[in-house]
């Protein structure tokens, strides 16, 4: 559409769901389109549209500039016709300011042609996990969310049974030195009760 990604991030889980945020600039003659296209993606959950109207302002920086420009040329005939150098100095540091308030007003304007040429679109996606299944939630009866609800209860028993796995396996080497350790400790603690 000739719009840029301006900004992105990205996260996940170890589950396979995950979020990325971005934000994108579009031509704004294209701005519609893109936000059509992109509701189609998935199921919207919030949206919020607004409009800053930078006409005026816009308006109130071209006479300024216009004003500036002119001031500086009657800056430069003055500087022309200085006699001296306490003169030139005045008229030089005046034409720095000048200079330096054309380039601000100038910088902001091509600021404010480009927010008038792009929207700006701040996108936050969110993946569902890989483990659900994909249910249509509309209009669902009894059977079929009884259904969705034994899968979810089976993905979760899986889950867990995987976690519990995990979590025996990485403590199993620490079983080989506590197990030896604690029964010489029951033995040395019979030594010592026996001589009491």
């Amino acid at each position: 559409m000739g719009g840029i990604v301006a900004d992105t991030s990205f996260a996940s889980t170890e589950h396979g769901s995950g979020r990325a945020s971005m934000v994108l600039r579009v031509p704004s003659d294209k701005y519609a389109l893109v936000l059509g296209e992109i509701e189609e993606l998935g199921t919207v959950k919030y949206r919020r549209t607004y409009t800053n109207d930078v006409t005026k302002e816009y308006l109130d920086l071209e006479a300024r500039i216009t004003n500036l420009t002119r001031q500086e040329e009657r800056l430069r005939e003055i500087l022309s016709q200085a006699k001296n150098v306490e003169e030139v100095l005045r008229v030089e540091k005046e034409l720095e300011r000048v200079r330096g308030e054309i380039e601000a007003a100038t910088g902001r304007l091509k600021y404010l042609k480009d927010r008038v040429s792009y929207s700006t679109i701040n996108l936050s996606l969110i993946a569902l996990d890989k483990h659900m299944i994909a249910v249509n939630t509309k209009n669902l009866g009894v059977f079929e969310r009884s259904v969705r609800s034994f899968i979810s209860s089976i993905n979760l028993v899986i889950r867990t049974g995987g976690d519990l796995i995990v979590f025996f396996s990485g403590f199993l080497p620490l079983l080989v030195l506590i197990i030896p350790l604690g029964l010489l400790g029951r033995k040395f603690y019979r030594l010592w009760s026996d001589t009491r």
